[in-house]
């Protein structure tokens, strides 16, 4: 129990003595502005020094008024307002649309940016789904050169990066987490070595290798029975078209183009669209033909859960016939690693 204003004790407030200050966190003014404007899913705390004080600021859920919110910016630009590292989470959910900030902010764990990263990063490629224009691709390779510069940093952060891949293994999220996927064999194939202007290009054709699915009708891609001939053909073109919508956008090149074109192609030649065989398959076809099959078959889907991570990958180095033994044994390397 703390003391109010008046110098009486007050059940508000919290008395430092009785917690450890080291369980709250001071909130800078850049995050600060990163926050809802209306309502935020954490709590916010005034830590008055004078008194050695933890006073409650605001509660969440409630509303923000545009006052109270003048009155947290200037605490924490006077490094005076906290959060509690109980609600880790709820802070995390206010700096998810702020990229920039995020990676920047001392209060987040390099695994709390790779979450952040993954849900930027499926709102931009789902845009582009949708809207493959120049400023969407824009903002694309944007987040491409911060996650290039977070993993090109630290070399850990590719595994954090795996990580959330395998925590949200969800339908929605499939060609993003066999994009992250990618990304992290790539890195573990260079022994981590990896220029950070180099990865961001090459990044941004993992996460662009499935744009071709955007022409195939819904009705062929959500279709539970087994496709028709003239359907089978439609959704094989799908690389293709990929590879021509990239290039409408300027985007060529085979760190960009291969892995579009080739995710569908099997060492052995009997895959598609060109039924390539061996060596003719680039390195970043060959991983992303590994992440994207890895990813289809651990993700969930409705009833049908997706497979053990252990059993998928033990799978693929048995098909050493269609796809790299190199590659996947890097993904059994990652399993070992990585916690989710």
């Amino acid at each position: 129990m703390g003391l109010d204003n008046s110098g009486r004790k007050s059940v508000n407030a919290v008395d430092a003595d009785e917690i450890n200050i080291e369980e709250y966190n001071q909130v800078d003014p850049e995050s600060f502005d990163c926050f809802p404007r209306r309502e935020l899913p954490l709590d916010l705390f005034h830590y008055k020094e004078e008194i050695n004080v933890l006073v409650p600021l605001y509660r969440s859920g409630t509303p923000f008024s545009e006052q109270l919110r003048k009155q947290a910016r200037a605490l924490s630009e006077a490094g005076q307002l906290f959060f509690s590292r109980n609600q880790q989470a709820s802070y995390v959910e206010c700096l998810s649309s702020s990229l920039d900030v995020a990676v920047e902010d001392p209060n987040l764990s390099s695994a709390d940016v790779a979450d952040i990263f993954a849900e930027q990063l499926v709102a931009l490629v789902d845009e582009m789904f949708v809207n493959p224009r120049p400023d969407v691709l824009e903002m694309l390779g944007w987040a491409l050169d911060l996650l290039a510069v977070f993993v090109g940093v630290d070399s850990r952060n590719a595994a954090h990066l795996a990580a959330t891949a395998h925590r949200h293994r969800t339908r929605q999220r499939q060609r993003v987490n066999a994009s992250l996927v990618a990304v992290s064999l790539y890195c573990l194939a260079r022994d981590h070595a990896v220029a950070v202007d180099d990865l961001s290009r090459i990044a941004l054709g993992f996460f662009l290798y499935d744009l071709g699915m955007s022409k195939v009708s819904r009705l062929v891609t959500d279709k539970c029975q087994q496709l028709r001939p003239d359907e089978k053909r439609r959704m094989q073109e799908h690389s293709r078209q990929g590879v021509e919508i990239v290039n409408r956008l300027g985007l060529t090149g085979p760190e960009i183009e291969d892995p579009i074109m080739q995710h569908h192609e099997r060492l052995d030649g009997s895959g598609y669209p060109a039924k390539l065989k061996g060596s003719a398959i680039g390195e970043l076809g060959r991983i992303m033909a590994v992440a994207d099959s890895y990813m289809a078959m651990i993700t969930d889907r409705p009833h049908c859960p997706g497979r053990d991570p252990a059993e998928a990958a033990a799978e693929l180095i048995r098909k050493d016939r269609a796809y790299d033994s190199d590659v996947s044994r890097g993904l059994v390397t990652f399993l070992k690693d990585i916690t989710f």
